[in-house]
């Protein structure tokens, strides 16, 4: 006998058989021996039922057989007696009855799904997983739950393509969890279980096995293209939501706060007109203040001159009312359209560089330098509004871009009550504008081949094009004077008033002429004239060591 338990049956099929014949059943039997049902079963028929224990003992056949569901093991009816036959059918039902009912209570919910539990198993109970073929169905033991879960095939081929990284980035535990459902502590113990990696190919274990080379090479091919197209998409939306971020600090930090103040200290005023005779010929003027850049610092000694904020504002005014003083000759124009923005400022943020990042020389602090400059240009529109009315259309620079958009809410705000100044409202960085008999268009030029300005404009103002004889672009940037016919359209490259400073005369780029434009416009001919003011430069012949003085 062993050390614990019942003894060890010493039932024989002989004795079996012979208890049957008399009618006994298996369950007196059993008792009548000191065994187990069970064991009277086997004896009954050794061959018509596997011990489902033999692949524990060790002695399990080479290829085990396929899983079953517990409970179909049915005795067989060679060598039964019909009571037996029917104590048989009866234990059958009422095992099927108990194995229905189990069925419809194998579910169990956790976060949020309901999974379907399994009673299925093999012989081998070390086994982990089984496949279902005929029903595409994985199943698989997992440690703390009380029965086998079921996972659908294409769930589970679902689960290997997104933990490998071989058809682009691989999902995270947490990421695959949440989005099939499955706790994280289940996920662990089921890749584990079927042997699931990153580095594994995006496949399953059968796939493998079953399907063509050629195949599985042209999915894997067709997910890693999915995958660029996907990775693509996502870098595409991170740029969008950094741009709306930025708009949106923009728009909380400078546009409303500007619109309030304006709303609560912006006087109501209107410049005096100046008294000027009528035009014999109507005509308007486009004035062309462009690549202002006020704030520039820059030092006689690195530079060859000095460039101050305060030579910024004499500067523009001493040209302004050159270039007013020749207009005037003509009498009094329609209205003068003023491209603004386009490097007004020299810098675009708290930390002194520009839009891209690039630290740029200062003459003041950014906080300083964008306080002036808003300031300054309400004084500069008012200068030209004693003139006749003026026509303002955004021209966002490179070194700029924000803050010239901030330029245009704040005149908005000042000139909301003012008739005389039309402001053209829009973020783009080619805006348009129709005078009379001619359309006008105004970019920086930074970022737009300007090869492609005649296209574009006829692209993005057709109904314009179509209404007007004449056709110009203005454009800056490059702080030089270039006048051409460019298919089509006179494409004008301002001239700037700002110095160069170290960097540039570093590089040599302080060839160009500090000067400052205007383009005089018939009302039917369209441009007729320029007028262009500039800086005469004064020689420096030698400088006093003693009182260290220099040339402007």
């Amino acid at each position: 006998m062993s050390g614990r338990g019942r003894p060890r049956a010493s039932i024989t099929r002989e004795q079996v058989a012979a208890e049957l014949k008399v009618g006994l059943k298996v369950k007196q039997i059993a008792k009548k021996y000191n065994c187990s049902p069970d064991t009277v079963e086997r004896r009954a028929n050794p061959t018509g039922r596997a011990d489902k224990r033999v692949g524990h003992h060790g002695s399990a056949a080479k290829t085990p057989p396929a899983p079953v569901d517990i409970g179909t093991f049915k005795s067989s009816d060679h060598g039964i007696s019909d009571d037996a036959e029917t104590e048989a059918a009866t234990e059958a039902a009422e095992e099927a009855a108990h194995q229905a009912k189990s069925q419809e209570q194998a579910t169990t919910t956790i976060i949020g799904r309901q999974w379907l539990l399994s009673k299925v198993v093999g012989n081998d109970l070390r086994q982990r997983y089984w496949y279902n073929k005929d029903q595409d169905r994985y199943i698989t033991v997992i440690r703390g739950v009380g029965e086998p879960i079921v996972t659908s095939g294409a769930e589970h081929r679902a689960i290997c393509e997104a933990y490998s990284n071989m058809a682009g980035k691989s999902s995270t535990l947490n990421e695959i969890a949440r989005d099939f459902g499955m706790p994280r502590a289940w996920l662990i113990q089921y890749l584990h279980i079927h042997g699931i990696t990153h580095d594994k190919e995006p496949f399953s274990a059968e796939e493998l096995m079953e399907r063509p080379t050629d195949d599985l090479v042209e999915d894997l091919y067709n997910m890693k293209r999915r995958a660029v197209f996907t990775a693509m998409n996502e870098k595409s939306w991170k740029e969008t939501k950094k741009r709306a971020a930025k708009w949106d600090n923009f728009e909380h930090s400078v546009s409303r706060v500007v619109d309030d103040w304006a709303n609560r200290f912006v006087p109501d005023y209107r410049p005096q007109l100046i008294n000027l005779v009528r035009a014999p010929r109507p005509f308007s003027a486009v004035l062309l203040p462009m690549d202002f850049h006020y704030g520039k610092g820059s030092w006689f000694d690195e530079a060859g001159h000095s460039y101050t904020r305060q030579s910024c504002k004499d500067l523009l005014k001493f040209h302004t009312e050159s270039i007013l003083n020749s207009l005037v000759v003509y009498g009094r124009p329609t209205r003068i359209v003023v491209p603004f923005g386009s490097d007004w400022f020299h810098v675009d943020n708290q930390f002194g560089t520009t839009t891209r990042g690039t630290p740029q020389d200062l003459d003041g602090t950014p906080e300083m330098i964008l306080s002036e400059g808003l300031e300054f240009k309400v004084e500069f529109c008012d200068w030209l509004r004693q003139v006749a009315p003026i026509v303002l259309l955004p021209c966002p620079g490179n070194h700029d871009h924000h803050s010239d958009i901030a330029l245009m809410k704040y005149l908005q705000a000042w000139y909301r009550k003012d008739d005389d100044v039309e402001i053209v409202d829009s973020l783009m960085s080619r805006n348009y504008y129709v005078c009379d008999n001619t359309l006008i268009g105004a970019t920086h030029g930074n970022d737009v081949n300007l090869s492609d300005l005649p296209s574009l404009m006829a692209n993005e103002r057709r109904q314009e094009w179509a209404q007007t004889d004449h056709q110009i672009f203005v454009t800056g940037h490059i702080h030089g004077e270039v006048l051409e016919d460019d298919g089509g359209i006179m494409h004008y490259t301002c001239p700037s008033l700002s110095a160069a400073d170290r960097w540039h005369e570093g590089r040599g780029y302080n060839l160009n002429r500090q000067a400052m434009a205007a383009i005089i416009l018939d009302e039917e001919e369209g441009p007729t004239n320029f007028v262009v003011s500039a800086r005469q430069n004064r020689s420096t012949v030698g400088f006093n060591i003693k009182n260290r003085s220099r040339a402007a």
